[in-house]
């Protein structure tokens, strides 16, 4: 469980990091896709633990992806 929990913070403070980097360069507006890949990379992340979760197993929370 240990890792599950690792894992789900990792994944809510790059997503934070990202929100606000994207947010930071809506300006010049390379923020929206920015923003939408971030999005998508949180999805993924939260299936994938869940995904590991189900099956019982840990996940590496030493990686980003």
């Amino acid at each position: 469980m240990a890792s599950h929990f690792e894992w789900q913070i990792k994944t809510f403070w790059y997503g934070v990091a990202g929100a606000v980097v994207s947010w930071l360069l809506m300006f010049v507006l390379i923020g929206f896709p920015l923003l939408l890949a971030v999005l998508v990379w949180v999805i993924y992340r939260i299936v994938k633990g869940w995904l590991a979760l189900a099956d019982g197993k840990p996940v590496d929370a030493s990686k980003l992806v």
